[in-house]
């Protein structure tokens, strides 16, 4: 069995501080050479990513950030309609809400803490477990070698003399573009959405 858990950053543009430097000096550096991906580009390639997990048998779950004052019962409800109205939802297995605790620090790496744990906390109560052979995670808070080993270390202490393929993908911050997208579905074995062709005004996605 796998898993694909997408982060907040999986589905829409990174809103963090470090997304919107990513993308300034990315601005700064390629001038008119290199095109950025439009704005809803990423949300409508992991709408796709995740219809064709879906159809692949693969099991998908979101992990969105909760609130201040939040409680375990109160959930994030995500709109997964595409721009012509599809709406994958229904298509999602697990639907998790990270929640902060009274006196927890608010912050990117702190908010990526809590969505892990929440992660660790579902599926260190799921009795199919044992089945898991590889678990993706899209997140960009998973940016840098701490975020990649919190994941690893989170997880991999849930399973007892087993190996499981834990694979950790930062889409960027523009969400998930093609080249993030074509390298999620390498990992898990499904063929990847054809590029969008540009239009005759330059419109559409550049590949990373």
């Amino acid at each position: 069995m796998q898993l694909l858990v997408l982060g907040p950053s999986a589905i829409n543009r990174d809103t963090s501080r470090n997304g919107a430097l990513e993308r300034e000096l990315f601005a700064r550096a390629s001038g008119d050479v290199l095109d950025a991906p439009p704005a809803m580009a990423g949300r409508e390639n992991s709408l796709e990513l995740i219809a064709r997990a879906a159809a692949a048998g693969i099991r998908i779950a979101t992990i969105s950030d909760g609130w201040a004052g939040q409680t375990e019962e109160e959930e994030v409800e995500l709109d997964l309609r595409s721009a012509a109205g599809v709406d994958v939802g229904p298509l999602v297995d697990i639907s998790l809400t990270s929640v902060r605790l009274a006196g927890e620090r608010a912050g990117e790496f702190e908010d990526f803490s809590r969505r892990i744990r929440a992660l660790r906390a579902f599926l260190a109560e799921q009795p199919s477990l044992s089945q898991l052979e590889r678990l993706v995670v899209l997140d960009s808070g998973a940016r840098g070698t701490a975020g990649r080993e919190l994941v690893t270390g989170a997880l991999s202490g849930l399973i007892k003399d087993r190996v499981i393929d834990i694979v950790v993908i930062d889409p960027g911050p523009w969400g998930l573009t093609q080249g993030s997208c074509s390298q999620v579905c390498r990992v898990i074995e499904i063929d990847a959405p054809a590029p969008n062709p540009r239009g005759p005004s330059g419109d559409g996605e550049a590949l990373f």
